[in-house]
């Protein structure tokens, strides 16, 4: 389940921020540690980061987005 979590829903959600803040936001990359190669548990979370001029979207703000965009398809398809 958390695979289909990070893996689905960041690559979508990673893909709609740009589209949605018209080019204000970007997604925050997953961290991964560089001695074991996995991804981090903590992340950024929800927040707003500013780094560079550039504003952030925290991973798990970008999850929600991918998995919202998503749960709404799901349900669009159920009720047609």
């Amino acid at each position: 389940m958390e695979a289909i979590f990070w893996g689905v829903a960041y690559t979508t959600g990673r893909v709609l921020v740009p589209i949605i803040s018209f080019g204000n936001w970007i997604a925050e990359p997953i961290q991964i540690n560089p001695e074991t190669g996995k991804k981090e548990k903590k992340q950024t979370g929800l927040k707003l980061i500013v780094k560079s001029g550039k504003t952030h979207l925290g991973a798990m703000g970008v999850c929600l987005v991918g998995f919202c965009f998503w749960g709404t398809v799901i349900t669009i398809l159920l009720i047609v």
